[in-house]
């Protein structure tokens, strides 16, 4: 039997999206809190309050990333339970269940809460998507009503990088959707690869992960936005309960270890983006794409296009044979890492239009910080030789 955790070291990490290697500096820092930090951060003594102010710090260096208050963040174990929160909290905050939509190239960590409010008697419209996986904003404005509770629309598709028009949806939402509908986005894969600037975006709920950005597993953040022209207040009812960390919406004691690694990483992320980061990514990309369609000139690139630093191609079968064979030492996806393992095709590939065979050709490289343009070069030109 092969053991998994036997296997040489990666050569080549090009699965950014599944999820990104620590920052030196996260580590550092993360390092340091474990043996400086472990008192409770609800603690009232000197030692509890100084974890606490470490915390705080860390959600300010958030809200600067993303361009909010501070006090409009939440921290959560990740993406999955801060949609969770977002979406099953719809349930908690109405008097009866009404309407709301999605689309159908969702994450699961969305799809699912959705069937569950589905279940519990809310009308669920998911809308289809083009063959770049975009939605019609057009047939999204004919759907919603009076009824409308609630919509959820992705910044980034995980697995084809098909960006979504997020401030164009939620002028769209403030003009003809009641006050009380919220707009919810799936921020997993946009943060820290572009700018956000959420306060001007206009939207309600925005859900993201640390280590989709250079900083540990386990946790994340929800941001709720306090105030709009639309309502003069939100306060999100929380879906488990116990104690009063994070104001009641997530109880539990607070990590502070991987909370500091999160505020690391929006400190990085920042510094990155300022300096031209999203640029860096979308050239190495492009010299990717531009290689692998010398050598395949029948490939066909998935998704809008538009994500700095996803690439879903469908290959030929003899350029995916000679890939599989000689590319052993780099990590990469076919589909993402969340479907890979249940041998079935992505829902989201066959939601564009492809076929089993179709989507069993296609791969999703994505590249990082820590991605080069020589070691993309070297790979091509290893290819190309063959």
């Amino acid at each position: 039997m092969i053991d998994s955790r036997d296997h040489d070291p990666i050569e080549r990490y090009w699965d950014y999206c599944a999820t990104t290697p620590l920052s030196p500096e996260v580590i550092r820092e993360m390092s340091d809190s474990l043996a400086r930090d472990y008192p409770n951060p609800s603690s009232a003594h000197l030692w509890g309050l100084a974890a606490r102010d470490r915390i705080e710090d860390a959600r300010l260096s958030l809200a600067k990333l993303l361009g909010v208050q501070a006090r409009e963040l939440f921290f959560t174990g990740g993406a999955t339970e801060s949609n969770q929160i977002a979406i099953l909290g719809t349930h908690a905050r109405v008097s009866q269940p009404g309407h709301i939509i999605t689309q159908a190239t969702e994450h699961s960590a969305v799809l699912g809460p959705f069937r569950a409010l589905e279940r519990r008697g809310f009308e669920i419209t998911v809308l289809p998507v083009d063959s770049s996986g975009r939605i019609d904003v057009n047939q999204l404005k004919s759907l919603i009503n009076e009824r409308t509770q609630l919509i959820s629309i992705m910044h980034i598709n995980n697995e084809i990088g098909t960006t979504h028009p997020i401030g164009e949806i939620a002028d769209l939402i403030a003009q003809t959707a009641s006050p009380d509908c919220l707009f919810h986005v799936d921020g997993a894969q946009s943060t820290g690869k572009i700018s956000i600037d959420l306060s001007a975006l206009g939207v309600d709920l925005f859900s993201l992960s640390a280590h989709k950005f250079y900083g540990p597993k386990g946790i994340g953040a929800l941001y709720v936005r306090r105030r709009s022209p639309r309502r003069p207040s939100l306060k999100l009812p929380p879906i488990s309960f116990g104690g009063d960390q994070e104001r009641g919406l997530r109880p539990g004691t607070l990590a502070t270890h991987q909370i500091i690694g999160l505020g690391v990483a929006a400190e990085e992320a920042h510094a990155d983006l300022s300096s031209g980061g999203t640029d860096a990514l979308t050239e190495k990309v492009s010299l990717l794409w531009a290689g692998l369609r010398s050598l395949d000139p029948l490939a066909i690139r998935r998704g809008s296009g538009e994500a700095p630093h996803i690439l879903s191609v469908t290959l030929s079968p003899q350029i995916l044979e000679r890939i599989e064979e000689h590319w052993a030492h780099i990590a990469f996806s076919r589909g993402s890492a969340c479907h890979s393992q249940r041998g079935q095709p992505s829902p989201i590939l066959t939601a564009l239009g492809l076929s089993a065979e179709e989507a069993s050709r296609t791969c999703r490289f994505g590249l990082g910080r820590f991605t080069t343009i020589a070691e993309i070069e070297e790979e091509l030109t290893l290819l190309s030789r063959l």
